[in-house]
């Protein structure tokens, strides 16, 4: 199934946006590396620059690439009511029964219920949107969806194909699914050239029969402090006005502080302002640029807080982009096209 948007064969628009990340709480993101190799318990997690031979803390991709995804799926369900599947059901069974079949024990699977349930007691559990699917249910996610055998159909691509389920949904036609990579993309984020104070905080597990510290949980984590400003791009590809007004729905929960980004969430981490300091549209002649050229600081100078030697080139010269500026900037307008 397509949903009919741009494929990925061919570029129809690039935009590129550089955005401002600036800490309002503490934020802790943990390295997994094993205590002993670490002066605290839960250290941060750190890049290694081997021109500079350091570590530096950074905000991985990953981390923001899953929090904004999570909250664009929060948005799409709750914006929208859930479908009623239950005639679907119905005339599901009546043409593909042996599908129908095959679904409804999945159903029974997931929902943990006995595999005679009536349909009616598991459509009564079960809640189902048409935009978003859910990545933790086998039966609900997304995925490359392959035949059985000519004539045998996925029973899953019938089922969705019912309910009217377009792959991907419209969160997974963002950020990709087993099969399909996404059409967003995020860079790390790293801190101002200054470096990153971090704090260690000493906690303390809470037991929740005696409301008291637990003896034994005392630990120490590295954390960021509020104020630092980290920079990050994300790369969107081929998307419409109203994909990237989805897309600004997760970064638009970081900004209100409905989502934290990191661990401890629930006792006041990872609180975020999020900024956008440039976008820009880039336009398929820029394959004819031979080499990333210079361009003198005192003309374009750098984003505030930005480091440049945490980017690649090209991000550089676009990080420096801006609209109506004299003297003219190597990426013309037949190349590239500023909007902020």
């Amino acid at each position: 199934m397509s949903n009919g948007q741009p494929s990925l064969a061919r570029l129809e628009e690039l935009e590129v946006r550089l955005y401002r990340l600036t800490t309002k709480s503490h934020l802790a993101i943990g390295s997994g590396e094993a205590a002993e190799l670490s002066p605290v318990e839960k250290p941060i997690i750190r890049a290694l620059i081997h021109d500079e031979n350091q570590r530096v803390p950074y905000l991985p991709a990953s981390s923001l690439h899953g929090v904004i995804r999570a909250w664009v799926e929060k948005a799409l369900r709750s914006l929208n009511e859930p479908i009623d599947v239950s005639g679907s059901f119905k005339n599901f069974n009546d043409e593909n029964a042996d599908a129908a079949a095959k679904i409804k024990q999945a159903l029974c699977r997931d929902l943990d219920l006995p595999l005679e349930t009536d349909l009616a007691q598991i459509v009564q559990k079960w809640k189902i949107w048409a935009d978003v699917c859910n990545p933790f249910w086998e039966h609900d996610k997304c995925e490359y969806l392959v035949d059985e055998a000519p004539g045998s159909p996925n029973p899953k691509r019938l089922w969705f194909e019912e309910i009217g389920r377009e792959v991907p949904c419209k969160a997974c036609y963002l950020f990709g699914h087993t099969g399909q990579r996404g059409r967003v993309r995020f860079t790390h984020a790293f801190p101002p050239p200054a470096g990153t104070p971090l704090d260690v905080i000493t906690r303390v597990a809470i037991n929740r029969y005696t409301g008291a510290a637990d003896p034994g949980k005392l630990f120490d984590l590295e954390a960021v402090p509020p104020g630092v400003q980290f920079h990050f791009f994300a790369i969107l590809e081929n998307l419409s006005e109203e994909e990237k007004r989805r897309l600004d729905w997760g970064i638009r929960a970081l900004s209100l502080n409905l989502a934290n980004l990191g661990a401890y969430g629930t006792v006041g981490f990872g609180l975020v302002q999020m900024q956008e300091v440039r976008r820009v549209t880039l336009k398929p002649a820029v394959f004819n640029l031979e080499s990333i050229p210079h361009i003198k600081e005192d003309s374009y100078p750098w984003p505030e807080n930005y480091d440049p030697r945490r980017y690649p080139a090209f991000f550089n010269l676009l990080a420096r982009l801006q609209p109506k500026k004299d003297p003219p900037h190597p990426l013309t307008k037949e190349m590239a096209e500023v909007k902020i």
